[in-house]
C-alpha cells in the first residue's frame, strides 16, 4: 500500500514535511532511494526534484494565514443548522469546486474544518457556501447562535433568513476532506461517474453536493432524517433520490448488499471508486462489514480525521496504517493494488 499526497504538485509542493525527510510520497526524502517507477502512488510530478531547485526549501515553513472575508447570506434552518454564503476571490471559488474541498474557518482562536457545500466563480470574484451546526463554543461564534433564537423558530418551519454584516476568517482551501476523492476524478474522465452508487446522510451528505459535477449518478440513496425539512428542499430539490433510514435495519441490509453488489460488478477495476459514502464512521463502519480491507480503499467516504490544520504541521490527523508508517490523513488517501 502507498499513498497519494491531496497537494503534490500544487502550489503547497514541496512542503515542510520533505524538509523534515518524511514526504509520504517520495521515498528519496525518507530512504536516498528513487522508487518513482515502483510506486503505485506516483502522481506525474516530482516533489524531490522541486525542492532541490528550490535550494532544498520548503514552500511553507508555518501554517497558512487567514483571510477575512465577508458573509454575504446566513440562513437559519432550526436546530443550529445554517448555511453561510462567503464572499471569496474567483481563485478560491473554483478551487472550492473540486471533490473534498474545505476550508478551515477560524473562531475563538481556534480552527475547524468546514466542507464546501456549493461554490460559483463570477468574473474575479465568487462564493463559496458552508453548511455548519452549531453544536459548541466554535460553532455558535461562527454562526452567532443562542439557544434563546432557536426557541423564536419552530421544528419544520421555512427558513430564518439573517442578514446582520459579518466577517469570517478562513485559511485555505485544502482538498483532502473525501478519503479517495481522487477515484471521483478518475471515474469521471472515464465516463464511468454514472455507475457509482451513493448513499448518504445527515450532515455527512454536503460534499455529496460538492462532487455532483463529477458523479451524475442516477443512484442515490439519501437517509434525510437528520437534516432541516426546509434545507433538504432548498438543496436536494433537483436531484432524483431514493430515500431510505438507515437506522432501520431493513434499510442498513439494502445498502449492505447494494455495495456487495457494486464490489462484484466492478471486480479488479482497482482504479475506480466502488461507491460514494457519505455518512458518519459509525454507518460506514456498519456498511462495510462485509467487504475487504482492499475494496473499503475504493470507498469515497468523508475524512473523519480530527483536522487541526489541513497542511500536515499540527500532526492531530496522524495515523499509523498496518505496516507502521504513521501519515497524516489531512494530506493523503492510502493506494491499494491487489
Amino acid at each position: 500500500m502507498e499513498y497519494q499526497c491531496a497537494d503534490r504538485g500544487t502550489r503547497r509542493c514541496p512542503c515542510h514535511l520533505i524538509a523534515a525527510g518524511q514526504c509520504y510520497t517520495c521515498t528519496m526524502t525518507r530512504t536516498g532511494r528513487c522508487s518513482c517507477e515502483e510506486e503505485a502512488g506516483w502522481q506525474g510530478v516530482c516533489p524531490y526534484t522541486e525542492y532541490m531547485q528550490q535550494d532544498e526549501t520548503a514552500v511553507w515553513e508555518k501554517p497558512e494565514p487567514v483571510s477575512e472575508v465577508e458573509v454575504l447570506r446566513k440562513i437559519h434552518y432550526g436546530g443550529g443548522f445554517f448555511t453561510v454564503r462567503l464572499s471569496v476571490p474567483a481563485g478560491i471559488a473554483e478551487a472550492c469546486l473540486r471533490p473534498g474541498a474545505y476550508l478551515m474557518a477560524e473562531a475563538v482562536g481556534c480552527r475547524m474544518p468546514l466542507s464546501v457545500l456549493r461554490a460559483e466563480r463570477h468574473g474575479r470574484r465568487g462564493f463559496v457556501e458552508i453548511a455548519v451546526k452549531a453544536t459548541g463554543p466554535k460553532t455558535a461564534a461562527l454562526t452567532g447562535y443562542s439557544l434563546r433564537q432557536d426557541r423564536k423558530i419552530k421544528s419544520g418551519s421555512e427558513a430564518a433568513v439573517c442578514r446582520e454584516p459579518a466577517q469570517w476568517h478562513i485559511a485555505g482551501p485544502y482538498f483532502n476532506g473525501l478519503l479517495h476523492g481522487e477515484l471521483l476524478e478518475l471515474a469521471a474522465g472515464e465516463g464511468k461517474a454514472g455507475d457509482i452508487p451513493v448513499i448518504c446522510r445527515g450532515a455527512a451528505a454536503v460534499p455529496f453536493l460538492a462532487a455532483q459535477q463529477f458523479l451524475k449518478s442516477s443512484e442515490i440513496y439519501f437517509d434525510d432524517s437528520a437534516l432541516p425539512e426546509a434545507f433538504v428542499c432548498e438543496y436536494f430539490s433537483g436531484i432524483p433520490f431514493e430515500r431510505v433510514h438507515l437506522d432501520r435495519e431493513k434499510d442498513l441490509r439494502k445498502m449492505k448488499k447494494r455495495l456487495r453488489d457494486a464490489a462484484d460488478q466492478k471486480g479488479r477495476q482497482n482504479h475506480l471508486p466502488l461507491a460514494l459514502l457519505m455518512v458518519s464512521p459509525y454507518y460506514v463502519q456498519q456498511l462495510t462489514e462485509e467487504l475487504s480491507e482492499i475494496q473499503k480503499c475504493r470507498l469515497v467516504i468523508p475524512n473523519a480525521a480530527s483536522l487541526c490544520c489541513g497542511m500536515g504541521f499540527c500532526g492531530s490527523c496522524s495515523h499509523t496504517d498496518g505496516q507502521g508508517r504513521t501519515v497524516r490523513l489531512c494530506k493523503c488517501s492510502p493506494v491499494v493494488v491487489e
